[in-house]
């Protein structure tokens, strides 16, 4: 309702209504507060005068019995129930021998606490004759005016400091905000009956223009609109007509250029987007659907560029601008890559008549594009390394080091090691190329996973002894033989130990459980090694990915053991599950169907090649 025109007028005159009336009663109401004030200060001063204690022959106990005693405060300064004072000696702020105040009373603490927030008191005690800054203080529910004087008396310097609650003129203050409160109502009744009144002059012949081009727009372009006026209104509705004989003169020419195009984009494999010089899309195709869904692909274009990354640019100002000639932009949607190409395009007089966006999907490509680099990138940095060690062991032999027999010897072991880590990793990396040729060749047969596991620690005992490690395995029941390629199988589990040896400690343990559960034979193994951070953990059978590079090196790692047991895995249908818990140690579970041969033949890498 608010968004219309009329509503907004009428809006507009209640504020201003407020705007009148409201500072009236906010002067109103501060000056009541300040000829109370001055009537309070009047008052004192005059008390003052009028008071021969100013003569300095005064002490305090005589200067008490004279305000308190003798009842001649009250007389003096004009106080009553709403104006207190107190008597502060200035040399010790909590040494105060007398206050009218009822917080001095109930709460001497708090009255203290409060007096010192005061600027008069301060002034006063900083060396000033009297404090009487026009300030309402608020403490809680209370609220107050304040004044303080310094009085020279025979036993030293003090203050008299006095207080007038609000509640004295808060009577009056609340009778002006009521009748400001009543004004204000009777201004918002006035203001909107007129503001609404004189918004239907302006309205009306709005809406009769609105239903129009409603009309038009739905393809009646027969309607006419009979100006009433000659101000804008009237210009308008004459302008509304034009555009209806105009639109029904191009709808035909219109409609068949846009059927040709769309015969023609239908069959277009990218999406395709037209929109016109408002930014509105003219013409699209049902790849443009497919591939950005319903809502963006009939979005105006301000709202597919701000999805995009365009955010801050709008059709028609680019097309005024001419900013945008092409534009390529590569974006990720709905885990899907897409090349977008913007172009404006001229209509027949050669100015900009619009853009056109054709949308491409590459995440094919892309993802092929990535693997490919990341791959080089991960084979290059791993045969850099062992090259690097050999070229300068080598140089170093050829400097004049192998005359030293023991530093040659050494020098030939790091090169004969580095030689056979670059040999496993171009091993392996073969291995992961047959995989994902599917050039794999798989031997599979009845297997008895259990020998296959006892063969797998036999071969680490020597490891783990070097170690002194404690390398043992358990078998739970009966272990049911599994359908399996005993080579690659024997692949996987001596990996598994195998890392497990080498990332637990010196004196740690090794253990592997082998068990059935339901239709799946398990195979647990367990070590109290370093552990594995759990942000890192899914990332595991990632290709070259390492938690700690430089200490897998040392060992002798690639990157690639676990990537290729995983891979072994998964043709066997089973599959591998890593938990850890860093400085504690790591369990990985993998887990194999029982003897089922049926559907290996069309697994990953199933066959002969």
């Amino acid at each position: 309702m608010f968004k219309s025109i009329q509503w907004k007028l009428v809006i507009i005159f209640i504020i201003v209504a407020i705007a009148l009336v409201m500072p009236v009663g906010l002067v109103l109401n501060n000056r009541v507060e300040a000829i109370f004030y001055e009537r309070f200060v009047a008052g004192i001063e005059s008390g003052f005068r009028n008071w021969r204690v100013t003569e300095g022959s005064y002490s305090l106990d005589e200067m008490l019995y004279d305000l308190r005693d003798d009842m001649n405060a009250t007389f003096l300064f004009s106080l009553d129930e709403y104006k207190t004072y107190t008597i502060i000696d200035k040399s010790n702020i909590n040494n105060i021998p007398h206050s009218s105040d009822g917080l001095f009373n109930s709460n001497k603490s708090r009255f203290i606490s409060e007096i010192l927030a005061s600027r008069n008191l301060i002034a006063v005690l900083g060396g000033a004759q009297e404090g009487k800054e026009s300030r309402i203080i608020s403490s809680g529910a209370e609220r107050y005016f304040d004044y303080a004087r310094l009085v020279r008396l025979a036993d030293g310097e003090f203050i008299i400091y006095f207080r007038y609650s609000s509640a004295a003129w808060s009577s009056l203050t609340e009778a002006f905000s009521n009748a400001i409160l009543l004004s204000v109502a009777l201004a918002l009744l006035i203001a909107t009956i007129s503001g609404y009144l004189l918004a239907r002059t302006i309205t009306d012949p709005i809406k009769t223009l609105m239903n129009t081009a409603d009309r038009i727009a739905n393809g009646d372009l027969d309607q006419v609109v009979e100006p009433k006026s000659d101000d804008e209104i009237g210009k308008l509705t004459d302008a509304s007509n034009r555009m209806a004989k105009a639109l029904k003169a191009n709808l035909e020419e219109i409609t068949s250029e846009k059927n040709k195009q769309e015969n023609i984009l239908n069959y277009s494999q990218d999406a395709i987007i037209s929109y016109n010089m408002k930014g509105e899309v003219i013409l699209t195709n049902p790849a443009a659907a497919d591939k950005l869904g319903d809502e963006l692909a009939y979005a105006p274009f301000d709202a597919f560029a701000a999805h995009f990354g365009m955010r801050g640019r709008t059709a028609l100002g680019i097309l005024e601008s001419g900013e945008l000639d092409k534009w390529d932009l590569t974006v990720e949607y709905n885990e899907r890559a897409l090349e977008i190409y913007c172009s404006v395009f001229s209509d027949i007089a050669g100015k900009p008549g619009g853009i056109i966006a054709v949308v491409r999907d590459v995440t094919e490509q892309q993802k092929l594009d990535n693997l490919r680099r990341e791959f080089v990138a991960n084979v290059s940095h791993e045969l850099r390394t062992p090259l690097t060690s050999i070229i300068s062991y080598s140089e170093s032999l050829m400097d004049g080091g192998i005359e030293d027999r023991e530093t040659a010897e050494r020098f030939l072991n790091v090169i004969h090691s580095e030689a056979d880590r670059m040999a496993k990793l171009v091993s392996e990396l073969l291995q992961l190329s047959r995989f994902d040729s599917n050039r794999v060749r798989w031997s599979f047969c009845r297997a008895d996973a259990v020998m296959i596991v006892k063969n797998c620690i036999e071969r680490l005992q020597m490891n783990a002894r070097e170690k002194a490690q404690t390398l043992t395995y358990y078998v739970f029941g009966v272990a049911p033989d599994v359908w399996a390629d005993i080579d690659k199988l024997t692949q996987v589990f001596l990996n598994v130990i195998g890392n497990a040896i080498k990332y637990t400690p010196d004196g740690g343990s090794i253990t592997v459980y082998i068990s059935r559960m339901y239709d799946e034979l398990h195979v647990k193994v367990s070590d109290t090694g370093i552990g594995v951070p759990q942000e890192d953990i899914p990332r595991l059978t990632e290709r070259f990915f390492r938690v700690d590079k430089a200490r897998s090196r040392e060992m002798g790692g690639t990157g690639l053991g676990l990537s290729i047991a995983n891979e072994i895995i998964e043709v066997h249908q089973g599959a591998m599950n890593i938990s850890s818990e860093l400085g504690k140690g790591t369990d990985v579970l993998i887990r194999l169907p029982i003897e089922v041969e049926a559907g290996y033949a069309g697994a990953k890498g199933g066959g002969a090649a």
